[in-house]
């Protein structure tokens, strides 16, 4: 999450969520009557002299107070609500929040809490690092608050056998460049992109050395600002933030599954996490996406958080409906209550 400015006097937030917790945190911070701004689609009617009317879909910036909120399947927060401006004042419109985008909050009075939230999210956002291979080089980014070009190795190709090519370069000082980057930014991930074959080249170097990194592989024109420009502007950077989530959320359930078989250290239903909240034995706690707007999960999730507990959305379809067979809610626990 970027906290990118709030103004007090008018009670408002411009913020960007980064991933899939910042839009489960923002579901819970949304509210009926809260002051919405950000980019939002329409179909309008075209007609020129001698011609059908065609439908064309605008995009323009939007001021809605909301009515409803809604997490859709596709882990997208839906928020809808009555126009504030513009010609369409008064009617119906809807905005998706998505990851990556920026958007204004205005409520009547935002709590304490609501914002001491949105900065632990803005803390614990893990930055992703790119790299980008060229024929001659490769270069490092990162992305946080901002893109920063922090580092650039060069080296040569040279023709091999058969016509085909590979590069000589300096596996020694890139390795430096990675360990140097992980000590300062503790990256979990990281993309390389570039055009043609020189990308998998140190895709496969990264594997080979098994650092525990998530690799993702991605085409673009070049392994430049340019390049990686190209892949955010598809929404590339999107899916793999998904990726990752739905990756994460398989993990903790079969981790979770496994405990219920050994009788270890979990619980779930919503009277049983109730008790443990309450008792502070949660560690970890998973609430499926399909109740998170409900009053009584609300003030669970605010209770477990007093507690220090950490909070898990599901929102994986097929995750999210085994946690509905457990009542919606489940939990790792800091110590077994029933052995």
């Amino acid at each position: 999450m970027k906290l990118l400015s709030f103004n007090p006097k008018i009670q408002e937030v411009k913020l960007q969520p980064d991933n899939y917790e910042d839009l489960a945190l923002l579901c819970r911070i949304l509210c009926k009557g809260d002051i919405l701004v950000g980019k939002a689609r329409r179909k309008i009617e075209i007609s020129e002299e001698g011609e059908r009317p065609r439908a064309k879909i605008e995009i323009f910036n939007a001021t809605i107070q909301i009515n409803s909120i809604k997490f859709q399947e596709s882990s997208v927060l839906h928020a809808s609500g009555i126009l504030q401006d513009g010609k369409q004042k008064g009617k119906f419109q809807s905005i998706s929040v998505d990851v990556g985008c920026s958007y204004f909050i205005k409520k009547r009075q935002w709590q304490a809490w609501e914002i001491d939230k949105i900065k632990q999210h803005e803390k614990a956002t893990k930055p992703l690092v790119f790299i980008g291979v060229e024929q001659d080089e490769i270069n490092f980014f990162v992305m946080g608050r901002e893109i920063k070009h922090l580092a650039k190795i060069n080296y040569n190709a040279i023709a091999k056998d058969f016509g085909q090519t590979t590069s000589k370069w300096d596996t020694v000082k890139f390795f430096k460049e990675i360990q140097d980057l992980n000590q300062q930014f503790n990256f979990e991930s990281v993309v390389v992109f570039g055009p043609g074959f020189w990308k998998e080249i140190v895709a496969k170097s990264l594997e080979d050395k098994k650092l525990h990194l998530k690799i993702f592989i991605e085409g673009s024109s070049s392994g430049d600002e340019h390049g990686l420009f190209e892949i955010m502007r598809q929404g590339r950077i999107n899916k793999i933030e998904k990726n990752q989530q739905q990756a994460k959320e398989f993990e903790l359930w079969e981790t979770f599954l496994g405990c219920v078989g050994r009788n270890e250290k979990v619980t779930y239903g919503l009277e049983n996490l109730k008790k443990a909240i309450e008792i502070g034995a949660v560690e970890n706690l998973l609430i499926s996406q399909t109740f998170l707007r409900d009053k009584i999960i609300v003030d669970l999730i605010q209770d477990a958080e007093k507690k220090h507990a950490k909070i898990f959305i599901i929102s994986h379809s097929f995750v999210r409906t085994q946690l509905d067979g457990f009542g919606g809610v489940a939990a790792f626990l800091r110590w077994n209550l029933y052995s």
